[in-house]
């Protein structure tokens, strides 16, 4: 998402915006969006505890409540063993007024059932008219008999307490991959299997016109956004600024630290 089209969904009165997780770590938009009335939900794949920590500090700068957090894994589909649902507990830990929410590209509808049991306040899948349609995304989307199942198992569990582990395992009976979407976690970390997404849709820190070495870095020479390669992670957008340009940049092309003097 750019700001141009924040400002057009705003400007449609949706009931919420989504932030996806390309654009977790968008400094510039986050800001945008926390400035307005409109309430967000925000998924965090491909991210780190550091930069979520981030997206927590925009938000409360600008006094902006009415937003949730994602626990996300960007790898489609996910493996259960990656799924690591214990993060949403650690989430609403580390902030217990935010809500927090699952967005799953697993394969079936399991795996969200445990999230709503875990804590999970907000469920969001992908949908599908067919599994065995080409693209990754199809493969994890949920087709209509699925999805109706799933919200009707949600209406259930939902009144339902939050369950720790094994009485989630009891509950939904002890099948492996809940077993395995339940690992322990302390931290978020970027995983392995987000790296191609990451590297195909993560934004990264971008010249907007040809860069001379030996100038200082203003708000005005960089943008974010898609690059290929990656660059500087958008995250680090106010860091890199009054740095001293240690190495030409082509205008459209991504800053990398070596064209920064640290």
């Amino acid at each position: 998402m750019d700001e141009i089209s924040l400002d057009f969904l705003n400007e449609l009165n949706v009931p919420f915006i989504k932030i996806g997780s390309g654009d977790a770590n968008n400094v510039l938009l986050l800001r945008k969006a926390a400035k307005m009335d409109t309430p967000l939900i925000v998924s965090t794949g491909m991210q780190t505890s550091e930069t979520i920590e981030k997206i927590v500090d925009i938000m409360q700068q600008s006094n902006k409540t009415n937003y949730a957090l994602m626990h996300c894994v960007s790898s489609y589909p996910t493996d259960p063993d990656d799924c690591f649902l214990e993060m949403i507990t650690r989430l609403k830990e580390r902030y217990p007024n935010i809500v927090i929410g699952y967005s799953g590209h697993e394969k079936g509808i399991e795996i969200s059932k445990a999230a709503v049991l875990i804590g999970a306040r907000i469920i969001e899948r992908h949908f599908t008219l067919d599994n065995n349609q080409r693209g990754s995304d199809h493969k994890c989307s949920l087709e209509p008999h699925e999805f109706g199942s799933l919200v009707n198992e949600i209406k259930t569990l939902e009144k339902l307490r939050t369950l720790n582990k094994e009485q989630i395992m009891d509950l939904l009976g002890h099948q492996k991959i809940i077993e395995l979407a339940l690992k322990e976690i302390k931290l978020r970390t970027i995983l392995p299997s987000e790296i191609q997404c990451k590297s195909k849709l993560g934004k990264s820190i971008v010249a907007t016109k040809h860069l001379e070495a030996g100038n200082i870095l203003k708000i005005c020479d960089i943008c974010i956004k898609v690059s290929e390669p990656n660059g500087i992670s958008a995250e680090y957008f106010d860091s890199v600024l009054g740095k001293l340009i240690a190495a030409d940049v082509n205008e459209d092309s991504p800053l990398t630290w070596r064209h920064i003097s640290i």
